[in-house]
Protein backbone atom coordinates (compact mmCIF):
# COMPACT_ATOMS: atom_id res chain seq x y z
CA UNK A 1 0.00 0.00 0.00
CA UNK A 2 1.63 3.19 -1.07
CA UNK A 3 -0.32 6.17 -2.08
CA UNK A 4 -4.12 7.64 -1.23
CA UNK A 5 -5.54 11.30 -1.64
CA UNK A 6 -7.40 13.23 1.37
CA UNK A 7 -10.67 14.35 1.04
CA UNK A 8 -13.07 15.33 2.69
CA UNK A 9 -17.14 15.66 2.14
CA UNK A 10 -18.67 18.78 2.88
CA UNK A 11 -22.55 17.36 4.22
CA UNK A 12 -23.97 13.95 4.44
CA UNK A 13 -27.43 14.71 5.35
CA UNK A 14 -28.40 11.21 6.42
CA UNK A 15 -30.37 11.11 9.46
CA UNK A 16 -34.35 12.96 9.99
CA UNK A 17 -32.23 15.13 12.02
CA UNK A 18 -29.98 15.99 9.98
CA UNK A 19 -26.43 16.23 12.06
CA UNK A 20 -23.72 16.58 9.82
CA UNK A 21 -21.11 14.26 11.74
CA UNK A 22 -19.21 10.90 10.92
CA UNK A 23 -20.83 7.25 11.02
CA UNK A 24 -23.68 5.75 9.59
CA UNK A 25 -27.12 5.96 10.79
CA UNK A 26 -30.05 3.67 11.37
CA UNK A 27 -32.10 5.73 8.76
CA UNK A 28 -36.01 4.15 9.30
CA UNK A 29 -36.28 4.66 13.15
CA UNK A 30 -38.83 2.37 14.65
CA UNK A 31 -42.57 3.96 15.32
CA UNK A 32 -45.07 3.62 18.36
CA UNK A 33 -46.56 0.52 17.57
CA UNK A 34 -43.13 -1.39 18.27
CA UNK A 35 -41.81 0.46 20.73
CA UNK A 36 -44.08 2.48 22.77
CA UNK A 37 -42.91 6.09 21.45
CA UNK A 38 -42.56 7.79 19.08
CA UNK A 39 -39.36 7.75 16.56
CA UNK A 40 -37.93 10.84 17.91
CA UNK A 41 -37.92 9.23 21.70
CA UNK A 42 -36.40 6.41 20.62
CA UNK A 43 -33.58 8.26 18.70
CA UNK A 44 -33.50 10.17 22.11
CA UNK A 45 -32.90 6.91 24.18
CA UNK A 46 -30.52 5.62 21.80
CA UNK A 47 -28.56 8.95 22.22
CA UNK A 48 -28.32 8.89 25.85
CA UNK A 49 -27.25 5.16 25.37
CA UNK A 50 -24.68 6.22 23.94
CA UNK A 51 -23.54 9.39 25.02
CA UNK A 52 -23.48 8.15 28.47
CA UNK A 53 -20.05 6.16 27.32
CA UNK A 54 -17.94 9.45 26.99
CA UNK A 55 -19.65 11.05 29.91
CA UNK A 56 -18.38 11.62 33.81
CA UNK A 57 -20.83 14.63 34.12
CA UNK A 58 -24.57 15.86 33.17
CA UNK A 59 -22.48 18.62 31.15
CA UNK A 60 -20.69 16.20 29.01
CA UNK A 61 -24.07 15.29 26.59
CA UNK A 62 -25.52 16.91 24.26
CA UNK A 63 -28.81 15.61 23.88
CA UNK A 64 -30.86 18.29 22.35
CA UNK A 65 -31.04 18.99 18.46
CA UNK A 66 -33.89 20.20 15.75
CA UNK A 67 -36.87 19.91 17.82
CA UNK A 68 -35.46 17.67 20.48
CA UNK A 69 -35.05 19.57 23.83
CA UNK A 70 -33.93 17.36 27.10
CA UNK A 71 -31.91 18.11 30.14
CA UNK A 72 -29.87 16.16 32.33
CA UNK A 73 -31.46 16.30 35.84
CA UNK A 74 -29.19 13.96 37.13
CA UNK A 75 -25.88 12.20 36.79
CA UNK A 76 -24.88 8.99 39.05
CA UNK A 77 -21.21 7.75 39.25
CA UNK A 78 -21.33 6.55 42.85
CA UNK A 79 -18.52 8.15 43.57
CA UNK A 80 -15.00 7.36 44.79
CA UNK A 81 -13.72 4.93 44.75
CA UNK A 82 -16.90 3.49 43.31
CA UNK A 83 -17.07 5.08 40.04
CA UNK A 84 -14.78 2.30 38.59
CA UNK A 85 -16.29 -0.64 39.08
CA UNK A 86 -20.09 0.93 38.70
CA UNK A 87 -22.01 1.83 35.67
CA UNK A 88 -22.85 5.31 35.49
CA UNK A 89 -26.58 6.35 35.90
CA UNK A 90 -28.54 9.46 33.67
CA UNK A 91 -31.68 10.70 34.54
CA UNK A 92 -33.11 12.72 31.44
CA UNK A 93 -36.05 15.00 31.36
CA UNK A 94 -38.12 16.14 27.93
CA UNK A 95 -41.69 17.12 28.76
CA UNK A 96 -43.44 15.27 30.55
CA UNK A 97 -41.28 11.95 30.39
CA UNK A 98 -38.34 11.30 31.74
CA UNK A 99 -35.60 8.66 30.95
CA UNK A 100 -33.37 6.90 33.08
CA UNK A 101 -30.40 5.52 31.43
CA UNK A 102 -27.44 2.79 32.50
CA UNK A 103 -23.61 2.62 30.75
CA UNK A 104 -22.78 -0.23 29.10
CA UNK A 105 -19.90 -2.07 29.79
CA UNK A 106 -16.65 -0.56 29.74
CA UNK A 107 -14.50 -1.99 32.69
CA UNK A 108 -13.78 -5.07 33.99
CA UNK A 109 -16.42 -5.22 36.78
CA UNK A 110 -18.67 -4.88 34.15
CA UNK A 111 -17.82 -7.64 32.18
CA UNK A 112 -17.48 -10.19 35.49
CA UNK A 113 -21.47 -8.55 36.03
CA UNK A 114 -22.14 -9.95 32.82
CA UNK A 115 -21.30 -13.65 33.26
CA UNK A 116 -22.48 -13.82 36.77
CA UNK A 117 -25.97 -15.29 35.44
CA UNK A 118 -27.29 -16.75 38.81
CA UNK A 119 -30.85 -16.12 39.07
CA UNK A 120 -32.05 -14.55 41.94
CA UNK A 121 -35.56 -13.37 43.14
CA UNK A 122 -35.80 -10.17 45.10
CA UNK A 123 -37.85 -8.20 47.64
CA UNK A 124 -38.07 -5.38 44.88
CA UNK A 125 -41.10 -7.93 43.22
CA UNK A 126 -41.10 -10.90 45.31
CA UNK A 127 -44.43 -9.89 46.66
CA UNK A 128 -46.11 -10.08 42.78
CA UNK A 129 -43.91 -13.23 42.07
CA UNK A 130 -41.92 -15.41 43.73
CA UNK A 131 -41.43 -17.70 39.75
CA UNK A 132 -39.43 -14.51 38.57
CA UNK A 133 -35.52 -14.71 39.01
CA UNK A 134 -33.25 -12.28 37.63
CA UNK A 135 -29.84 -12.41 36.25
CA UNK A 136 -28.09 -11.39 39.21
CA UNK A 137 -25.29 -8.81 37.81
CA UNK A 138 -27.90 -6.98 36.52
CA UNK A 139 -30.18 -7.23 39.50
CA UNK A 140 -27.28 -5.79 41.62
CA UNK A 141 -26.68 -2.58 39.75
CA UNK A 142 -30.53 -1.88 39.77
CA UNK A 143 -31.01 -2.75 43.61
CA UNK A 144 -27.67 -0.49 44.48
CA UNK A 145 -28.99 2.65 42.55
CA UNK A 146 -32.71 2.15 43.31
CA UNK A 147 -31.51 2.02 46.91
CA UNK A 148 -29.73 5.07 46.88
CA UNK A 149 -31.60 7.35 44.47
CA UNK A 150 -35.55 6.35 43.83
CA UNK A 151 -36.90 9.05 46.73
CA UNK A 152 -34.59 11.64 45.12
CA UNK A 153 -35.78 10.32 41.10
CA UNK A 154 -39.72 10.76 42.81
CA UNK A 155 -39.27 14.09 43.85
CA UNK A 156 -37.60 14.93 40.42
CA UNK A 157 -40.39 13.86 38.41
CA UNK A 158 -42.20 15.50 41.29
CA UNK A 159 -40.70 19.00 40.07
CA UNK A 160 -41.14 18.21 36.10
CA UNK A 161 -44.23 16.34 36.59
CA UNK A 162 -43.71 13.11 34.90
CA UNK A 163 -46.56 11.04 33.22
CA UNK A 164 -43.90 8.38 32.01
CA UNK A 165 -40.97 6.79 32.86
CA UNK A 166 -38.54 5.50 30.61
CA UNK A 167 -35.51 2.84 31.24
CA UNK A 168 -32.82 2.55 28.66
CA UNK A 169 -29.52 1.37 28.28
CA UNK A 170 -27.12 -0.74 25.82
CA UNK A 171 -25.86 -3.59 26.17
CA UNK A 172 -25.28 -4.41 30.09
CA UNK A 173 -27.16 -0.71 30.47
CA UNK A 174 -30.08 -2.06 28.33
CA UNK A 175 -30.32 -5.18 30.79
CA UNK A 176 -30.00 -3.04 33.49
CA UNK A 177 -32.81 -1.01 32.05
CA UNK A 178 -35.24 -4.29 31.52
CA UNK A 179 -34.55 -5.15 35.47
CA UNK A 180 -35.52 -1.93 36.63
CA UNK A 181 -38.67 -1.48 34.48
CA UNK A 182 -39.61 -4.64 36.34
CA UNK A 183 -39.09 -3.64 39.78
CA UNK A 184 -40.76 -0.57 39.45
CA UNK A 185 -43.75 -2.56 37.43
CA UNK A 186 -43.84 -4.59 40.59
CA UNK A 187 -43.39 -1.22 42.87
CA UNK A 188 -46.30 -0.31 41.14
CA UNK A 189 -48.67 -3.06 42.83
CA UNK A 190 -47.25 -2.18 46.17
CA UNK A 191 -49.54 0.55 47.52
CA UNK A 192 -46.68 1.87 50.14
CA UNK A 193 -43.45 2.56 47.52
CA UNK A 194 -42.75 5.60 46.76
CA UNK A 195 -43.36 4.84 42.93
CA UNK A 196 -46.93 3.92 43.83
CA UNK A 197 -47.87 6.72 46.15
CA UNK A 198 -46.36 8.85 43.55
CA UNK A 199 -48.48 7.51 40.56
CA UNK A 200 -51.66 7.29 42.92
CA UNK A 201 -51.38 10.99 44.47
CA UNK A 202 -49.94 12.79 41.64
CA UNK A 203 -49.90 10.92 38.37
CA UNK A 204 -53.10 9.09 37.93
CA UNK A 205 -52.02 7.56 34.24
CA UNK A 206 -48.13 7.28 35.82
CA UNK A 207 -46.75 4.01 33.32
CA UNK A 208 -43.41 2.98 32.91
CA UNK A 209 -41.94 1.15 30.23
CA UNK A 210 -37.92 -0.24 28.61
CA UNK A 211 -36.20 1.03 25.37
CA UNK A 212 -33.43 -0.99 25.22
CA UNK A 213 -30.18 -1.30 22.49
CA UNK A 214 -28.44 -4.73 22.25
CA UNK A 215 -29.81 -6.23 25.79
CA UNK A 216 -28.94 -9.47 26.57
CA UNK A 217 -31.54 -11.44 27.98
CA UNK A 218 -32.25 -10.48 32.18
CA UNK A 219 -35.34 -12.48 33.22
CA UNK A 220 -35.12 -16.29 34.05
CA UNK A 221 -38.55 -18.24 34.26
CA UNK A 222 -38.90 -22.08 34.31
CA UNK A 223 -42.38 -22.77 32.27
CA UNK A 224 -45.44 -23.09 33.55
CA UNK A 225 -45.58 -20.05 35.51
CA UNK A 226 -48.54 -19.37 37.42
CA UNK A 227 -51.38 -17.27 35.79
CA UNK A 228 -50.68 -14.35 38.60
CA UNK A 229 -47.14 -14.74 36.99
CA UNK A 230 -48.03 -14.92 33.21
CA UNK A 231 -50.27 -11.89 34.00
CA UNK A 232 -47.23 -9.84 35.27
CA UNK A 233 -45.10 -11.11 32.66
CA UNK A 234 -47.24 -10.39 29.98
CA UNK A 235 -47.79 -6.83 31.89
CA UNK A 236 -43.66 -5.72 31.49
CA UNK A 237 -43.85 -7.82 28.17
CA UNK A 238 -46.34 -5.32 26.85
CA UNK A 239 -44.35 -1.68 27.56
CA UNK A 240 -40.59 -3.27 27.34
CA UNK A 241 -38.71 -3.74 23.44
CA UNK A 242 -35.33 -4.71 22.45
CA UNK A 243 -33.61 -3.11 19.62
CA UNK A 244 -30.76 -5.10 17.84
CA UNK A 245 -28.54 -5.23 14.88
CA UNK A 246 -28.20 -7.74 12.66
CA UNK A 247 -25.83 -10.75 14.02
CA UNK A 248 -25.17 -8.98 17.11
CA UNK A 249 -24.41 -12.35 19.38
CA UNK A 250 -24.87 -10.26 22.83
CA UNK A 251 -28.82 -10.22 22.68
CA UNK A 252 -28.59 -14.27 22.19
CA UNK A 253 -27.12 -14.67 25.47
CA UNK A 254 -28.16 -16.69 27.23
CA UNK A 255 -30.99 -19.02 25.75
CA UNK A 256 -30.11 -18.87 22.21
CA UNK A 257 -27.22 -21.23 22.30
CA UNK A 258 -27.35 -22.62 18.82
CA UNK A 259 -26.54 -19.12 17.60
CA UNK A 260 -24.11 -18.51 19.66
CA UNK A 261 -22.51 -22.08 19.23
CA UNK A 262 -22.66 -21.15 15.17
CA UNK A 263 -20.85 -17.65 15.06
CA UNK A 264 -17.95 -19.01 18.03
CA UNK A 265 -17.30 -22.20 15.34
CA UNK A 266 -17.13 -19.34 12.29
CA UNK A 267 -15.10 -17.23 14.49
CA UNK A 268 -12.52 -19.70 15.42
CA UNK A 269 -12.95 -20.99 11.75
CA UNK A 270 -11.63 -17.60 10.27
CA UNK A 271 -8.55 -17.13 12.81
CA UNK A 272 -5.01 -16.67 10.73
CA UNK A 273 -3.06 -18.92 12.37
CA UNK A 274 -0.12 -17.04 11.50
CA UNK A 275 -0.76 -14.06 12.49
CA UNK A 276 -1.75 -15.72 16.15
CA UNK A 277 2.20 -17.48 15.72
CA UNK A 278 3.05 -13.44 14.91
CA UNK A 279 1.24 -12.16 18.20
CA UNK A 280 2.89 -14.58 20.30
CA UNK A 281 6.32 -13.96 18.93
CA UNK A 282 6.52 -17.59 17.95
CA UNK A 283 8.53 -18.87 14.74
CA UNK A 284 6.56 -18.58 12.11
CA UNK A 285 7.91 -21.58 10.67
CA UNK A 286 5.83 -23.36 13.18
CA UNK A 287 2.25 -22.70 11.70
CA UNK A 288 3.03 -25.19 9.37
CA UNK A 289 2.83 -28.08 11.71
CA UNK A 290 0.19 -26.64 14.02
CA UNK A 291 -3.30 -25.92 13.01
CA UNK A 292 -4.58 -23.49 15.39
CA UNK A 293 -8.12 -23.54 14.74
CA UNK A 294 -8.43 -27.46 15.07
CA UNK A 295 -6.97 -26.78 18.42
CA UNK A 296 -9.16 -24.27 19.46
CA UNK A 297 -12.10 -26.22 18.01
CA UNK A 298 -11.05 -29.59 20.13
CA UNK A 299 -10.97 -27.10 23.48
CA UNK A 300 -13.95 -25.68 22.98
CA UNK A 301 -15.88 -28.70 22.13
CA UNK A 302 -14.00 -29.73 25.43
CA UNK A 303 -15.62 -27.06 27.17
CA UNK A 304 -18.98 -27.31 25.96
CA UNK A 305 -19.42 -30.69 26.20
CA UNK A 306 -17.89 -30.84 30.06
CA UNK A 307 -19.98 -32.16 33.02
CA UNK A 308 -19.18 -28.88 34.96
CA UNK A 309 -21.04 -26.90 31.96
CA UNK A 310 -24.39 -28.32 32.06
CA UNK A 311 -25.56 -26.98 34.85
CA UNK A 312 -24.95 -23.49 33.08
CA UNK A 313 -26.06 -24.89 30.00
CA UNK A 314 -29.14 -25.75 31.50
CA UNK A 315 -29.81 -22.50 33.40
CA UNK A 316 -29.20 -20.46 30.62
CA UNK A 317 -31.67 -21.93 28.51
CA UNK A 318 -34.61 -20.64 31.06
CA UNK A 319 -33.88 -16.90 30.02
CA UNK A 320 -36.01 -14.76 28.09
CA UNK A 321 -36.47 -11.47 26.41
CA UNK A 322 -39.74 -10.07 27.19
CA UNK A 323 -41.46 -7.61 25.13
CA UNK A 324 -40.44 -6.49 21.47
CA UNK A 325 -37.28 -7.78 20.08
CA UNK A 326 -36.87 -5.57 17.22
CA UNK A 327 -34.29 -6.48 14.50
CA UNK A 328 -32.36 -4.51 11.82
CA UNK A 329 -30.89 -6.35 8.94
CA UNK A 330 -28.86 -3.21 7.83
CA UNK A 331 -28.83 0.42 8.30
CA UNK A 332 -31.09 1.08 5.32
CA UNK A 333 -33.74 -1.84 6.55
CA UNK A 334 -37.56 -2.02 7.83
CA UNK A 335 -37.34 -2.62 11.54
CA UNK A 336 -38.76 -6.11 11.73
CA UNK A 337 -40.78 -7.12 15.41
CA UNK A 338 -40.16 -10.90 16.79
CA UNK A 339 -41.21 -12.30 20.27
CA UNK A 340 -39.34 -14.15 22.45
CA UNK A 341 -42.09 -15.05 25.20
CA UNK A 342 -42.49 -18.71 25.92
CA UNK A 343 -45.66 -18.22 28.21
CA UNK A 344 -47.29 -16.43 25.60
CA UNK A 345 -46.88 -18.93 22.25
CA UNK A 346 -50.42 -17.13 20.74
CA UNK A 347 -48.12 -13.72 20.27
CA UNK A 348 -45.04 -15.27 18.62
CA UNK A 349 -46.23 -14.98 14.98
CA UNK A 350 -42.05 -14.49 14.31
CA UNK A 351 -40.13 -15.78 17.11
CA UNK A 352 -36.28 -14.61 18.17
CA UNK A 353 -35.01 -17.79 17.63
CA UNK A 354 -36.31 -18.06 14.26
CA UNK A 355 -33.26 -15.90 13.45
CA UNK A 356 -30.56 -18.24 12.39
CA UNK A 357 -26.80 -17.22 12.38
CA UNK A 358 -25.64 -16.57 8.73
CA UNK A 359 -22.13 -18.03 8.10
CA UNK A 360 -19.58 -15.52 6.67
CA UNK A 361 -16.56 -15.95 4.92
CA UNK A 362 -13.86 -17.10 7.06
CA UNK A 363 -11.53 -14.11 5.44
CA UNK A 364 -13.81 -11.41 6.63
CA UNK A 365 -12.99 -9.43 9.91
CA UNK A 366 -15.13 -11.76 12.34
CA UNK A 367 -14.35 -10.00 15.63
CA UNK A 368 -14.69 -6.63 13.50
CA UNK A 369 -18.36 -7.42 12.30
CA UNK A 370 -19.39 -8.72 15.61
CA UNK A 371 -18.35 -5.86 17.14
CA UNK A 372 -19.86 -3.52 14.81
CA UNK A 373 -22.83 -5.13 15.12
CA UNK A 374 -23.31 -4.66 18.80
CA UNK A 375 -22.23 -1.30 18.64
CA UNK A 376 -24.35 0.05 16.13
CA UNK A 377 -27.94 0.46 17.49
CA UNK A 378 -26.05 3.52 19.25
CA UNK A 379 -22.57 4.08 18.43
CA UNK A 380 -22.83 3.67 14.99
CA UNK A 381 -24.19 6.17 15.61
CA UNK A 382 -27.24 4.23 13.73
CA UNK A 383 -30.17 5.29 15.82
CA UNK A 384 -28.44 8.13 18.34
CA UNK A 385 -26.39 11.17 17.57
CA UNK A 386 -24.12 13.58 18.41
CA UNK A 387 -21.81 10.65 19.16
CA UNK A 388 -17.83 11.81 19.70
CA UNK A 389 -16.22 10.67 16.31
CA UNK A 390 -13.77 8.86 18.59
CA UNK A 391 -16.41 6.74 19.84
CA UNK A 392 -18.16 5.23 16.54
CA UNK A 393 -18.71 2.19 15.72
CA UNK A 394 -18.83 2.30 12.14
CA UNK A 395 -16.22 4.97 10.47
CA UNK A 396 -16.13 5.46 6.39
CA UNK A 397 -12.89 5.55 5.13
CA UNK A 398 -11.14 5.93 1.41
CA UNK A 399 -7.87 5.00 -0.30
CA UNK A 400 -7.60 7.06 -3.73
CA UNK A 401 -6.03 5.59 -6.91
CA UNK A 402 -6.78 1.93 -5.33
CA UNK A 403 -9.64 -0.92 -6.56
CA UNK A 404 -10.74 -4.19 -4.56
CA UNK A 405 -12.54 -7.49 -5.82
CA UNK A 406 -12.12 -6.23 -9.25
CA UNK A 407 -15.47 -7.74 -10.94
CA UNK A 408 -16.06 -9.66 -7.80
CA UNK A 409 -18.58 -9.45 -5.24
CA UNK A 410 -20.90 -6.88 -6.60
CA UNK A 411 -24.64 -6.15 -5.35
CA UNK A 412 -27.14 -4.08 -6.37
CA UNK A 413 -26.72 -2.34 -9.69
CA UNK A 414 -23.92 0.57 -10.64
CA UNK A 415 -24.55 3.92 -8.89
CA UNK A 416 -23.81 7.09 -11.01
CA UNK A 417 -22.54 10.26 -9.20
CA UNK A 418 -22.27 13.54 -9.96
CA UNK A 419 -19.28 14.38 -7.86
CA UNK A 420 -16.87 14.14 -5.11
CA UNK A 421 -19.49 14.82 -2.38
CA UNK A 422 -22.28 12.96 -3.87
CA UNK A 423 -19.97 9.87 -4.72
CA UNK A 424 -18.83 10.09 -0.62
CA UNK A 425 -23.04 10.39 -0.03
CA UNK A 426 -24.49 7.44 -2.43
CA UNK A 427 -21.16 5.19 -1.04
CA UNK A 428 -22.36 5.62 2.77
CA UNK A 429 -26.07 4.78 1.65
CA UNK A 430 -24.98 1.96 -0.38
CA UNK A 431 -22.51 0.33 2.21
CA UNK A 432 -25.25 -1.15 4.61
CA UNK A 433 -23.49 -3.28 6.86
CA UNK A 434 -20.27 -3.46 8.02
CA UNK A 435 -18.89 -5.66 5.39
CA UNK A 436 -19.47 -3.83 2.58
CA UNK A 437 -16.95 -1.35 0.50
CA UNK A 438 -17.92 0.87 -2.40
CA UNK A 439 -15.29 1.40 -5.67
CA UNK A 440 -15.58 4.41 -7.11
CA UNK A 441 -14.43 4.56 -10.99
CA UNK A 442 -13.78 7.60 -13.00
CA UNK A 443 -13.06 8.26 -16.52
CA UNK A 444 -9.85 7.61 -17.65
CA UNK A 445 -9.12 10.75 -18.71
CA UNK A 446 -10.43 11.54 -14.93
CA UNK A 447 -7.62 11.35 -12.43
CA UNK A 448 -5.55 13.21 -9.88
CA UNK A 449 -7.61 15.94 -7.85
CA UNK A 450 -9.12 16.71 -11.06
CA UNK A 451 -11.37 13.80 -11.30
CA UNK A 452 -13.33 14.50 -7.69
CA UNK A 453 -14.80 17.28 -9.20
CA UNK A 454 -16.30 15.07 -12.50
CA UNK A 455 -19.18 12.09 -12.55
CA UNK A 456 -18.40 8.32 -12.60
CA UNK A 457 -19.73 5.42 -11.13
CA UNK A 458 -20.03 3.74 -7.54
CA UNK A 459 -19.66 -0.19 -7.33
CA UNK A 460 -20.77 -1.83 -4.14
CA UNK A 461 -18.94 -4.75 -2.80
CA UNK A 462 -20.27 -7.02 -0.05
CA UNK A 463 -18.44 -9.48 1.70
CA UNK A 464 -15.44 -7.55 2.45
CA UNK A 465 -12.16 -9.08 3.94
CA UNK A 466 -10.41 -7.69 6.63
CA UNK A 467 -7.25 -7.91 5.02
CA UNK A 468 -6.49 -5.84 1.72
CA UNK A 469 -4.28 -8.78 0.38
CA UNK A 470 -7.23 -11.06 0.85
CA UNK A 471 -9.29 -8.55 -1.14
CA UNK A 472 -7.27 -8.53 -4.03
CA UNK A 473 -6.28 -5.19 -3.85
CA UNK A 474 -4.67 -3.24 -6.62
CA UNK A 475 -2.94 0.10 -6.61
CA UNK A 476 -1.11 2.06 -8.89
CA UNK A 477 2.67 1.08 -9.81
CA UNK A 478 5.19 1.63 -12.52
CA UNK A 479 3.80 -1.03 -14.29
CA UNK A 480 -0.27 -0.75 -13.35
CA UNK A 481 -1.76 3.18 -14.17
CA UNK A 482 -5.30 1.60 -14.39
CA UNK A 483 -6.67 2.73 -11.38
CA UNK A 484 -5.39 6.32 -11.32
CA UNK A 485 -9.33 7.19 -12.12
CA UNK A 486 -10.54 4.79 -8.90
CA UNK A 487 -10.80 4.90 -5.73
CA UNK A 488 -12.08 2.42 -2.41
CA UNK A 489 -14.68 3.07 0.54
CA UNK A 490 -14.72 0.89 3.41
CA UNK A 491 -16.69 0.67 6.16
CA UNK A 492 -14.49 -0.18 10.11
CA UNK A 493 -14.56 -4.11 9.92
CA UNK A 494 -13.30 -4.45 6.71
CA UNK A 495 -9.67 -3.53 5.33
CA UNK A 496 -8.46 -3.94 8.76
CA UNK A 497 -4.58 -3.26 7.97
CA UNK A 498 -4.88 -0.50 5.72
CA UNK A 499 -6.72 1.61 8.68
CA UNK A 500 -4.41 0.38 10.84
CA UNK A 501 -1.45 1.54 8.79
CA UNK A 502 -2.50 4.71 7.61
CA UNK A 503 0.50 5.25 4.87
CA UNK A 504 1.28 8.05 3.38
CA UNK A 505 0.65 8.25 -0.25
CA UNK A 506 3.07 8.71 -2.62
CA UNK A 507 1.59 12.05 -4.91
CA UNK A 508 -0.93 13.44 -3.70
CA UNK A 509 -2.02 13.68 0.33
CA UNK A 510 -2.01 11.18 3.59
CA UNK A 511 -2.98 7.77 2.80
CA UNK A 512 -5.83 6.39 4.27
CA UNK A 513 -8.53 9.10 4.76
CA UNK A 514 -11.14 8.87 7.64
CA UNK A 515 -14.42 10.60 5.90
CA UNK A 516 -16.19 13.65 8.11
Amino acid sequence: MTQGTKRKADALDESVLEPHTNGFYIKIAPDKSMTGVDGTMTRLCASVAGQIYNSSKAEDFNLSIGDIEADVVHFEDHGTPYEGVTPNMAAVVRGSTMILGWQGSTTISDFIADFNMVPIVSSRWSKVSKEIKVHAGFAANVDNDFALLDSELVKKMEEHKITELIMTGHSLGGAIAQVAQLCVQAALHDKTSVWSQYKENLAPTFSVRTVAFSAPMSISTVAPTSPKTTDFLKEVAAKSCNIIYHLDVIPRAFSQLKFIDDALKNVIEGIDGSDVFKKLNLPQFASMFVNVQEAILDQYKGVKESKATKPIIDVAKTFNHYGNVIHYENDAAQPVIYRDFNHDEASCDKKFSDLKWVPQDERMDHIGNLTHDHNNTVRGPGLGYNIPDDKLAGKCYMMDEFEILKGQHDIGSPIPFTDFNDCVKKAKEGMHTAAYAAVAVWDKNNTGEEKFNKPGTLYIKKCVPGKSEDAKSIGVSFWNKGSKNKATFWRTACLVDWTEEGEPSADIHDGVVELK
